[in-house]
């Protein structure tokens, strides 16, 4: 017979009970703010450090390995860890799911809806920190730092990243001044729950509403072999749809998904992008009256003829004239932070050439976060990282061309241009892949990408130009 032994900790709280916010623990414990500060017999508090969480931002969960890690060396110096999850669209028995598929050794705390805490914090992203010093107490706190836990965020980092929290934290324990008191945490906007009027969205079917919206807005991604099915699941059935329903629910509303990095003023007024990947207002009510009417099915034969899509291994473009593919397969490693590479694919034509149609295929959809075809004066030359990215990029990238690029799940990664227009391959030019990888953190994975290209059969009458514009605050005029 299993024998268990339980330890009974005496704690003992500092702080009244002052505040009328009451977070929510994973098992229904309910704490204030100032119970999260506690002294037990072997050590007295010295700071207490809130992280907000999301069960749907991937970048907070990527930060579950090094937040564990500072609970572990911290913890007994006195330096407390918390996990909040602000989100309106995370409820709790989410947030104890997804406390225990990741790992997270941090407890964690549902933020309280009516009078949440992230915004009395100032907190506005996950992942996002913010360190008190309380060796006096809760009521006396001191923020010491506020920001990004490290310099991780969606485009990638080096991977020597920054640690802001954790030297803030040996900051704080060694008595010297805090070199980064503040940075701009980069993550998922935090969504407050929001009730929407569901009116004239009766009942609302699998077959007949949600699987229209799913082909048009999703299934380009969530389909075998695609790389929203390898992440995550494929939407392939009302089987698999329903049973991730409260997921897939909370990432749209949330408007992580589809992605779309583009802000507008009004939403409700776009200016019209090609290729936009969002869902309409109508969309997202018919998903959210699905899930509150109860999942229903309805008639396999309300739904819409099945869309075809390019097989696994077929060229969206037709089979290419030429392809060009990395020399050599790149291991990306288990556990790492993200990371760039670059390889120089030899083109080094003799004269102008021009392509009708491109198309770049990742090789393992599984760690290829993006690739960028790039276009460089003819070279041995090879960079890495960093040194690589300024020096085709420049400050400004305002020089840089592109040939095409990979996004999971966007159309343009294969396209076709119209007749009489052409891109330019200048003569004397190489082909450059920037690789965006993104380890799993389970297993080691080998890559091996590739771009097919179809030539323009005449000198088109249309010179196709692209350009990179690394900067956030362009405005487009209606």
């Amino acid at each position: 017979m299993a024998r268990w032994l339980v330890i009974l900790i005496t704690l003992f709280f500092w702080g009244a009970k002052t505040q009328a916010t009451n977070l929510t623990g994973r098992w229904g414990n309910e704490r204030l703010p100032s119970q999260l500060v506690y002294k037990s017999k072997t050590y007295a508090p010295k700071a207490l450090a809130v992280v907000t969480f999301s069960t749907v931002c991937p970048l907070a969960k990527r930060l579950v390995p090094h937040l564990n890690e500072l609970r572990q060396k911290y913890d007994a110096k006195g330096i407390q860890l918390v996990a909040l999850f602000p989100n309106g669209t995370d409820n709790l028995s989410e947030m104890a799911e997804f406390a225990l598929d990741s790992d997270l050794k941090l407890p964690v705390y549902k933020d309280d809806p009516s009078d949440p805490w992230f915004e009395e914090l100032g907190l506005k992203t996950t992942p996002e920190a913010i360190l008190f010093d309380v060796s006096e107490g809760y009521d006396s706190r001191k923020v010491i730092y506020q920001g990004q836990v490290t310099n991780q965020w969606f485009g990638g980092g080096n991977a020597k990243g920054k640690k802001y929290l954790e030297d803030a934290i040996e900051g704080l324990i060694a008595g010297k001044e805090i070199e980064t008191k503040a940075t701009a945490a980069s993550g998922c906007v935090i969504a407050k729950e929001e009730r929407l009027d569901l009116k004239g969205f009766e009942g609302i079917t699998y077959y007949r509403h949600i699987l229209p919206i799913l082909q048009e807005r999703c299934l380009q991604c969530h389909r075998d072999g695609e790389a929203g099915a390898e992440l995550f699941v494929a939407f392939d059935s009302y089987d698999t749809v329903s049973s991730f329903s409260e997921t897939i629910l909370s990432r749209i509303k949330n408007r992580i998904m589809p992605p779309w990095n583009a802000r507008e003023g009004n939403p409700k007024k776009p200016l019209g992008f090609v290729n936009d990947t969002r869902m309409t207002e109508d969309e997202i009510k018919t998903f959210i009256a699905w899930n509150e009417q109860g999942l229903k099915a309805g008639d396999p034969k309300d739904a819409p003829p099945e869309k075809k899509w390019a097989k696994e291994g077929e060229w969206k473009i037709g089979t290419p004239d030429l392809v060009f593919r990395m020399d050599t397969p790149y291991v990306v490693p288990k556990e790492r932070l993200d990371e760039y590479q670059y390889y120089r694919l030899k083109a080094n034509f003799p004269e102008d050439r021009y392509l009708q149609a491109v198309e770049v295929r990742p090789g393992n959809k599984r760690v290829v976060h993006h690739i960028g075809a790039l276009l460089g004066p003819a070279s041995e030359e090879v960079g890495t990282g960093t040194q690589a990215m300024m020096k085709f990029y420049g400050l400004t990238g305002d020089k840089v061309k592109k040939v095409g690029d990979y996004v999971p799940g966007d159309s343009f990664n294969a396209h076709t241009y119209p007749k009489d227009y052409a891109l330019k391959l200048p003569k004397n030019t190489d082909i450059l892949f920037e690789m965006h990888y993104t380890p799993t953190g389970s297993s080691e994975e080998s890559d091996v990408s590739e771009m097919g290209i179809i030539w323009a059969k005449e000198k088109p009458k249309h010179t196709i130009e692209t350009h990179v514009f690394n900067r956030k605050d362009i405005r487009l005029r209606p």
